[in-house]
């Protein structure tokens, strides 16, 4: 039997609501957002997990989950979100995340933060809980200091993957003006660099110094695309912190990510959905300066390439969605995908 903590904007429904789970077997305390120390107390005894009804109020269900995500005893409990509105509600616990992620940021950098902001598929509205990494760009007056440096990066080892990996890079004013190809940038964070963070917080290295500027190709385009579509989760306003790269930036941006031979059309297509999807997006950009998600790409590409072709871009594409998804491609036809659209994409 489960110990479950239902919480509800309303006590007679939340009442209501508990007897139903109870019917299935489940031990269940209701309670509305005004119980505060019920809430206290569930640091003490966490329960098996805690449903959040945001029928009302879903911003303050979201501010819960943030809470419990926060506390070390609370952390691992499971979340599970019901009711609400669906266009305001799609995927609360990336909602938690990032307001949890958010606070953590504000906390650790206080007047040094400019703002951060958030691009790729959760701002664009295509956000796949299987597939998707939460991107974002935080800017900063200046570099980092050591101490602030092992606090964020704590940070994101214990935010990143509570669900969904996050990617985020975190530049200085200063590398952004005057603008620069490749980018400077200050701190990076994927899972990919997960163990390296865990050795520089454990040999308590120092912050690289300001001479020891690092660089990444790939910036140009995320910050297109955060000027294009993405969001200002708090600080100063996009166009306001990034300048326009140039288009010839963020064609050689995409062009080196897209024609990778580690994960694009000349890598070994290990994850062949990412790579025909991100090769569809970056084509249609070539053709039109259009900044799309990789299922809008894939999409308007159906309409541009050779009949050769579009049977693997509509598996992609169903293999993207969840959808039901057509045979896959064999080997042969995806590396046929590969050597036409690496010849297109350098053509243009």
């Amino acid at each position: 039997m489960s110990r479950i903590i239902l919480v509800h904007w309303n006590a007679a429904e939340a009442e209501e609501r508990a007897g139903r789970l109870r019917e299935l077997g489940h031990e269940v305390t209701a309670m509305t957002r005004q119980d505060l120390a019920t809430m206290q107390a569930l640091r003490d005894a966490p329960p098996d997990a805690v449903v959040i009804d945001l029928a009302r109020l879903s911003s303050q269900g979201r501010d819960l989950g943030v809470w419990l995500r926060g506390k070390r005893t609370t952390r691992g409990v499971p979340l599970v979100f019901v009711g609400g509105e669906p266009e305001k509600l799609q995927h609360p616990d990336l909602q938690v995340q990032i307001e949890r992620l958010l606070a953590g940021l504000r906390a650790s950098l206080d007047a040094e933060l400019i703002g951060v902001y958030l691009h790729g598929s959760a701002a664009m509205g295509c956000f796949n809980p299987r597939r998707s990494d939460v991107d974002l760009l935080a800017v900063t007056r200046t570099r980092i200091g050591t101490g602030a440096r092992h606090t964020v990066m704590t940070l994101l080892l214990e935010v990143s993957g509570d669900p969904y990996p996050i990617e985020i890079s975190t530049l200085t004013w200063d590398d952004l003006h005057p603008w620069r190809y490749p980018t400077p940038y200050d701190l990076h964070y994927s899972e990919t660099w997960r163990r390296r963070l865990i050795e520089e917080l454990r040999e308590d290295l120092p912050a690289p110094k300001v001479d020891a500027t690092r660089t990444d190709p790939d910036l140009a385009a995320h910050i297109a695309v955060t000027r294009g579509r993405g969001i200002c989760l708090w600080g100063a306003a996009i166009a306001a912190v990034f300048p326009e790269p140039p288009r010839e930036d963020v064609i050689a941006s995409l062009r080196q990510d897209v024609l990778s031979d580690v994960y694009g059309l000349r890598s070994d297509l290990a994850d062949p959905v990412y790579v025909v999807l991100n090769a569809c997006r970056t084509y249609a950009y070539l053709r039109t300066g259009a900044i799309l998600s990789k299922e809008e790409g894939g999409r308007l590409a159906l309409t541009w390439l050779p009949r050769s072709l579009t049977a693997t871009v509509t598996w992609a594409l169903a293999s993207y969605r969840d959808e039901d998804v057509p045979p896959r491609p064999s080997r042969e036809a995806l590396a046929e995908f590969a050597h036409q659209m690496s010849q297109l994409l350098a053509w243009r």
